[in-house]
């Protein structure tokens, strides 16, 4: 019997998290981080038309946001 799926955690969650994120080499998505099977990363968006950032969680966007979080530093 397959193991059921974990559900998503709530990105108000991920945003109190002390995070530190590496650069990555996507000019779209400049920073990443693991967190156990979790795969985050941060889009920059078309500002100031949009949100200045987006939380994506493997690869899906969970939520904008403008000020990055100050538990969250940029390796």
């Amino acid at each position: 019997m397959a193991a059921a799926a974990q559900p998503a955690p709530d990105p108000r969650a991920i945003f109190a998290m002390s995070l530190t994120w590496s650069a990555s080499e996507d000019l779209d998505t400049p920073w990443q981080v693991q967190v156990g099977a979790l795969r985050l990363a941060v889009r920059m968006n078309d500002f100031p038309e949009e949100p200045l950032y987006t939380l994506l969680l493997d690869g899906n966007a969970v939520a904008d946001f403008d000020d990055w979080p100050s538990c969250w530093k940029r390796g």
